[in-house]
């Protein structure tokens, strides 16, 4: 791509409310339900759920995630945890051998259905819902009129789900769904619309709205679940589906240069997000040379802190921002754990299901719980003495947390405007452990950077997954305007507001 190419994307405005998320269509869902009189709870539910469809690779009724929740008329926050919980029963993990009863496309099947972990979101938004005012079928519903359409197959679906072409392959279900030809000669060889529809997930999504979110787990969609995984291979039981609950949790809070940041408890993201505040100094400028250079620092520290020896966090996530009128506020993450989880589309309900039983998934948190499959992700809420101010998340695996702080100090420690921080040069980390440098960033600072570091300019790019992706919704303190934004290079994230 040329280096002459810059990217510009305007915010979104609005006074009655403004949602922000990885995909421009999910982000539209929830500002009409703001339209319609439901609050920032109501707001996130159907966005999320709307995900399910729009963006099945990183989203979906597999998920596992949490939502950090700010109550307005309470003056207080909330948090509502759904990790994804591992089987009971544990699998034999002999791997069989060559020539042995199971061949190696079998083998390779039994491997990605015991990859699956028990799924947090349909409980998750259905605890999160007490928070809301719609009634649950009316915030289901758009995502159950989305999937009736189909995903519409631009360059953005067809290079993302090119990306794991061979390992979608593998699935007949899968395939059904998301191959049922080259992905690539339909959108660039016709200038017709196709559309990829699951009939299966139209008929789950249709069960959840009439039935409620413990119909994934004690109704028809959790005994259809069990017998695909019982026929899969997978360990969990309808027992283990039945005895999940999300947890509904008091959030961690900070204080900060008049600012207070909720953030999720018990987060080994939240305590290294705090300690990477603490370190920010008191330079004048967000480019003076002995910052940046500390912060890269912080930065490398933080990447080594989560990938101990050869680990790697292979979790790819989504984001939902959202503020309504009232000054409430929800900020929810998700995460499938891998592109594309398991790969497996379970055949009886068209789910596509989490890989977060993989060993390099559960986690290496001391202490930890073991019978939950850790997730890396970091829905943040920040206030304004007691009015909302910021809710902001990433999607963007290793990148979460350096983006975090990054945009978070540019608003709060540098009072930018919204779109100024999302178009601000950042710093990021690469899976090898080197600084990345935006591309944009002023000479001297790259040149500072590469004297202390092994450091590399990153350019822009819109390839799927190229860059980070932030999304947050944000208060103007002086206007009182609600204003969403998402990542200036991400062309498929977007925001709405009313």
């Amino acid at each position: 791509m040329s280096r002459h190419v810059r990217f510009v994307k305007k915010a979104a405005r609005g006074r009655q409310g403004a949602v922000a998320a990885k995909n421009q269509l999910a982000a539209d869902v929830g500002a009409k339900v703001l339209s319609q009189g439901g609050n920032a709870v109501d707001a996130c539910i159907a966005t999320a759920l709307a995900l399910a469809v729009l963006e099945p690779w990183t989203s979906g009724l597999s998920s596992a995630g949490c939502i950090t929740l700010w109550d307005h008329k309470r003056t207080r926050g909330h948090i509502v945890d759904f990790p994804a919980a591992l089987p009971s029963l544990k699998p034999d993990n002999t791997t069989p051998r060559r020539n042995s009863i199971l061949d190696d496309q079998q083998a390779i099947r039994l491997a990605a259905y015991r990859s699956i972990a028990v799924p947090g979101l349909p409980d998750g938004l259905w605890s999160a819902h007490t928070f809301g005012t719609m009634p649950w079928p009316a915030l289901v519903a758009p995502a159950v009129g989305l999937s009736e359409d189909g995903l519409e197959v631009d360059w953005y679906v067809a290079l993302t789900i090119g990306l794991e072409t061979a390992a979608l392959s593998r699935s007949p279900a899968t395939r059904e769904w998301l191959l049922p030809e080259s992905p690539f000669p339909s959108y660039l060889g016709r200038k017709v619309s196709r559309r990829l529809r699951n009939s299966g997930l139209t008929a789950a999504l249709k069960s959840l709205a009439e039935r409620g979110g413990r119909d994934f787990y004690d109704g028809m969609i959790g005994y259809a679940l069990a017998d695909d995984f019982a026929r899969g291979g997978s360990t969990i039981s309808q027992n283990d589906l039945r005895s999940y609950r999300a947890r509904t949790l008091e959030p961690v809070i900070i204080a900060r240069k008049g600012k207070r940041y909720l953030l999720p408890p018990g987060s080994i993201l939240t305590e290294i997000f705090c300690d990477m505040m603490k370190s920010e100094d008191e330079s004048s400028s967000p480019l003076d040379r002995l910052r940046v250079t500390n912060l890269a620092q912080t930065i490398l520290a933080a990447h080594a802190e989560l990938r101990p020896g050869d680990q790697d966090l292979a979790e790819w996530s989504s984001h939902v921002a959202v503020i309504d009128g009232d000054g409430n506020m929800a900020s929810l993450s998700q995460s499938l754990g891998s592109l594309f989880g398991s790969k497996v589309v379970l055949p009886s309900t068209g789910i596509l299901a989490n890989n977060f039983a993989l060993p390099a998934q559960i986690g290496f948190e001391p202490g930890k719980d073991r019978s939950i499959a850790t997730h890396y992700l970091l829905p943040v809420l920040a206030l304004s003495g007691e009015r909302a101010w910021l809710a902001i998340g990433v999607s963007g695996n290793r990148h979460i947390l350096p983006t975090l702080v990054q945009i978070v100090s540019l608003l709060g420690e540098f009072g930018f405007a919204v779109e100024d921080a999302f178009h601000h040069a950042r710093l990021g980390v690469s899976l090898a452990g080197q600084i990345e440098i935006d591309a944009s960033a002023p000479s001297e600072i790259k040149a500072a950077l590469k004297q202390v570091f092994r450091a590399v300019e990153v350019p822009a790019a819109v390839n799927p997954f190229a860059r980070p992706c932030p999304i947050a919704v944000h208060v103007d303190l002086f206007s009182g305007e609600r204003v969403a934004m998402t990542e200036p290079t991400e062309l498929w994230s977007g925001a709405a507001a009313l």
